[in-house]
């Protein structure tokens, strides 16, 4: 064992330099989650002579927690624990994450069904829109079409006027 020190542990408390990858298979958690934990206790580290990152780990976390202390954890076979006890715990944690699927699942079908109802008020509103856009494109091409009537009339009186001067100044008028 190495004597490891800084400021989260006493000085000269014993501790076994570890990958994250060994620590992580110690407890069973992932390397993520055991970096986290290097981390979060403030625990030194350095790189080993192949380069790869290690943490100084106090002995108490050195080795399995108590309820893991039977299994193997190369293997993954048990030694000491009751296979009832560790069927049961394995049933217990599968009932539990059915149930909590089950109660996602439920949210989330409730989240879908008012995705769905909102879905389904904007494509109406939509529809609605259409219909009076559908109706104003309507009484802009009768207003475009009056205000063509009303140029033709306009030209057509003023045509009309110059006619009349000119029959005036022909007449002498």
């Amino acid at each position: 064992m190495h004597q490891c020190m800084n400021k989260s542990m006493d000085a000269g408390v014993d501790g076994r330099w570890m990958s994250y990858a060994e620590l992580a298979k110690i407890h069973r958690i992932d390397k993520t989650s055991a970096l986290r934990l290097a981390l979060r206790h403030g625990w030194p580290r350095r790189k080993s002579n192949s380069g790869r990152m290690q943490v100084c780990v106090p002995l108490e976390w050195a080795e399995p927690p108590e309820r893991l202390q039977g299994l193997d954890i190369n293997r993954g076979t048990d030694k000491d624990i009751d296979k009832s006890v560790d069927l049961s715990m394995a049933l217990a944690a599968y009932q539990d994450a059915k149930i909590a699927f089950s109660e996602a699942l439920k949210v989330a079908e409730a989240r879908a069904d008012r995705a769905e109802a909102m879905a389904d008020r904007a494509q109406q509103a939509l529809d609605q829109e259409r219909k009076r856009a559908d109706g104003l494109q309507h009484r802009l091409d009768i207003a475009l079409q009056v205000t063509h009537e009303l140029r033709r009339a306009e030209d057509a009186r003023r045509a009309l006027g110059l006619l009349w001067r000119l029959r005036a100044a022909w007449r002498g008028e």
